[in-house]
C-alpha cells in the first residue's frame, strides 16, 4: 500500500509533458536604446539607461536605480 501511494503522490506531483515548455527570453544582458546625437554625454546617459534596463529586467525590482549598491 506504502508503494501505490508513493506512487500516486509522484504522479500527482509530476507535471503533464504538455505544460512543460522552454520559454526563449532572449539576452537578459542587452538592451538597446536611441542615441538620437553622438557626443559623450547623449553616450553617457544612454548607457546609463541600457544598464537601468538591464538590471530591472535581471532583478525584477522597479526600484533598482535607486539601490545605491
Amino acid at each position: 500500500m506504502r508503494v501505490v501511494s508513493a506512487v500516486l503522490l509522484l504522479l500527482l506531483a509530476a507535471p503533464p509533458a504538455g505544460l512543460a515548455q522552454d520559454v526563449s527570453l532572449g539576452d537578459l544582458y542587452a538592451a538597446e536604446v536611441p542615441l538620437p546625437v553622438r557626443d559623450q554625454r547623449a553616450v553617457d546617459e544612454a548607457f546609463g539607461e541600457a544598464l537601468e534596463r538591464v538590471l530591472l529586467r535581471v532583478t525584477g525590482r522597479r526600484d533598482v536605480a535607486e539601490d545605491p549598491q
